[in-house]
């Protein structure tokens, strides 16, 4: 809600921080390409139980691997690797993590879109109070917060990790009854998030 956009800024620069650990450097790499591997792995365990693929899916990682060609340099840092609202224990000005049972070295820009895109999954399962207002919000509170913004290529890796997690979630909650009429706003969430990759240099 319009309560916790401190809260969200205060996410942003725990990330920050977390992200900045000199911990990190025998972790194991994961890489865009990774990122759509695992993709295509959720794809094949999803046909398994369905006949087909959710319309306009396909299509949608087809200009992913199109996009991944031309994604700006990944600049590799400390990654959760499965960072959403449910990992995240707030209590007063405390902010605790859990669940690292899949970290490594990643793009700085991975665990920022995963925790986005799952914000914006809240707001269509009518979770968040305030809608699209507070999830604006406070997701650029957390942006600020994280302070990554003005950084090169940033926000081309940002949109791309979130259209992943996008199409990741569509396939997931299409196998769930109370959930599956979110398949298609998940799955069109992720072609917003193609569409504005390198926006701003064709634009500049």
């Amino acid at each position: 809600s319009s309560d916790a956009i401190a809260v969200w800024a205060g996410i942003g620069s725990c990330l920050q921080r977390f992200q900045s650990s000199r911990s990190s450097n025998d972790l194991e790499e994961f890489s865009s390409r990774d990122e759509l591997l695992v993709l295509d792995e959720r794809a094949r365990r999803f046909l398994l139980c369905m006949p087909a693929l959710p319309e306009a899916w396909q299509a949608g990682r087809d200009r992913l691997e199109t996009a991944l060609v031309n994604l700006p340099r990944a600049m590799m840092v400390l990654a959760h690797r499965d960072l959403h609202d449910g990992q995240l224990i707030v209590s007063g000005n405390n902010i605790s993590l859990l669940d690292f049972d899949l970290i490594c070295r990643a793009d700085l820009a991975l665990d920022a879109a995963n925790l986005l895109a799952h914000m914006k999954l809240r707001t269509l399962q009518g979770r968040h109070d305030g809608g699209d207002s507070s999830f604006t919000d406070c997701s650029e509170a957390f942006l600020f917060g994280l302070g990554r913004l003005l950084e090169t290529g940033f926000e081309d890796r940002l949109n791309f990790y979130q259209a992943t997690t996008f199409y990741r979630l569509a396939l997931l909650y299409a196998l769930r009854p109370r959930w599956s009429h979110l398949t298609d706003p998940l799955i069109a969430e992720g072609n917003r998030c193609i569409e504005s990759i390198g926006q701003d240099r064709r634009g500049s």
